[in-house]
């Protein structure tokens, strides 16, 4: 017999620090963009652009398109 699912939110916050190191990989490693990777991990993006100076990545660097495709994500534009 299986036991019913949690609706508690437990899972989920367990499940924060995992996804806050995938999107913190994610974005070092150019695979998501910035606010992405801020969604992703359940953040805003001052947040999460604290969190990736803590870890010791540059929040900085990207070219013009790499810039204007940030600014697209932050109007809403996907």
């Amino acid at each position: 017999m299986r036991a019913a699912p949690r609706d508690d939110g437990l899972e989920e916050e367990a499940a924060l620090p995992a996804r806050r190191e995938f999107a913190l990989k994610a974005f070092k490693d150019g695979k998501l963009a910035l606010v992405q990777s801020a969604r992703l991990c359940g953040m805003d993006v001052y947040g999460f652009i604290s969190a990736v100076s803590q870890a010791g990545i540059h929040v900085i660097d990207y070219g013009i398109e790499e810039i204007a495709q940030e600014l697209a994500l932050l109007n809403g534009d996907r």
